[in-house]
């Protein structure tokens, strides 16, 4: 697909298979759906720049974190941009030397933004739902504070575009929701 313009059911295609890559623990695959020198921009404001910088920042991660999941929530296209967003949860254990064998979720929205197939920009934003054996939104520390807290569950599915959607009001716009019942 390097080369090219994709339309927006190659668009979904392309990162269904690169979301397949991440949950393989398969870091050059997922190198592989990157533009030599694509730009990775952290929730935290890290910025990594070009794919070699990516391969050595992402390597340790990978290595520490075998045990992680993407799981595709929505998404939104506009191939006339050939970019999009997509919604997603993370599950993965605690980093080293935090909490032993705890789990913790995180839920996040990529910008991804493609040139010639590949990703050339990947801006990410991230919202962490800890669960610490019972002290996190599902446990006794939840049911006390149950106004406080909606779990994920409880949320409607949006219809429509969501509010996060860059170009929601655009009528070339795909969007998909529940994409993980397909």
């Amino acid at each position: 697909m390097a080369g090219q313009e994709l339309d927006a059911a190659s668009i979904e295609a392309f990162l269904r298979r690169w979301l397949e890559a991440w949950n393989r623990h398969d870091l050059e695959a997922v190198l592989r759906g990157m533009a030599e020198d694509a730009v990775f921009e952290h929730w935290n404001g890290r910025v990594v720049r070009g794919k070699q910088a990516l391969a050595k920042a992402w390597g340790p991660w990978f290595e520490a974190h075998g045990e992680f999941r993407f799981d595709l929530k929505s998404l939104c296209v506009d191939p006339a941009r050939q970019a999009f967003s997509f919604e997603w949860a993370l599950d993965w254990p605690v980093p080293p030397g935090n909490l032993p064998e705890v789990r913790e979720v995180r839920h996040g929205i990529d910008h991804i933004q493609l040139r010639e197939g590949l990703v050339a920009a990947k801006r990410s934003y991230i919202r962490t739902v800890p669960s610490f054996g019972g002290h996190g939104p599902s446990g006794a520390w939840a049911r006390d504070r149950a106004h406080a807290v909606t779990p994920l569950g409880a949320l409607p599915r949006p219809q429509t575009p969501a509010p996060w959607c860059p170009w929601a009001l655009r009528s070339h716009l795909v969007f998909r929701a529940d994409t993980t019942s397909r």
